[in-house]
């Protein structure tokens, strides 16, 4: 018999969010800092993926985006953010961003 469960709906998140580096969430972090102007902070996608390359060679992008590890909204949630993602649509042409604001 074996002792290995399924996971629970309830863990998934929580697992998923503990796959993501921490220079990932470094990165993101400082984006908010430098780019905060007292109501929010407007991030591009590939501002994040640059940063988090310098803080770690061994990462390139094509590893960031294989893993998910831009799906990091739910860990900034958790802690008091909103967190909006906004990317381009068919025969749209600007680049993906994250938008921070603090929550009620």
């Amino acid at each position: 018999m074996t002792q290995i469960q399924p996971i629970l709906p309830e863990e998934v998140q929580g697992k998923k969010n503990s796959t993501i580096p921490d220079d990932i969430i470094d990165a993101v972090n400082e984006l908010i800092v430098k780019e905060w102007n007292g109501s929010q902070s407007h991030i591009l996608q590939k501002d994040i993926v640059q940063l988090a390359i310098y803080k770690d060679p061994d990462l390139t992008s094509t590893i960031i985006f294989d893993n998910r590890w831009m799906n990091f909204e739910t860990i900034f949630q958790a802690v008091g953010w909103n967190v909006s993602y906004d990317k381009p649509g068919y025969n749209e042409s600007y680049e993906a961003s994250f938008k921070f604001t603090k929550s009620k």
